[in-house]
């Protein structure tokens, strides 16, 4: 798909047909009712089913975007951490 195209879709100049619709949802891993109504809060509640992980998902996005970085930062490198214990067995 062209990116113009997209971009047609995007400022609600054209909207795609039914069967585009549903690649595109399934390219991006999202309901095709997500591609039309959804916002990411919906997919992140769709995604996390801890009710604090949530509440803490829509404080973060009222920061600012360099806090939202920081944010981001620490989750990372707890991630990392974790993936590194689970590799060295510990």
């Amino acid at each position: 798909m062209h990116h113009s195209q997209i971009g047609r879709y995007e400022k609600g100049e054209a909207s795609p047909a039914a069967e585009v619709l549903k690649k595109m949802a399934n390219a991006l891993d999202v309901s095709t009712d997500f591609l039309m109504n959804g916002t990411t809060a919906d997919l992140a509640a769709e995604n996390i089913t801890d009710k604090t992980l949530i509440n803490q998902f829509n404080r973060i996005s009222e920061l600012s975007e360099e806090n939202k970085i920081v944010v981001s930062k620490l989750i990372d490198a707890f991630l990392f951490q974790q993936e590194m214990k689970q590799k060295l067995g510990q």
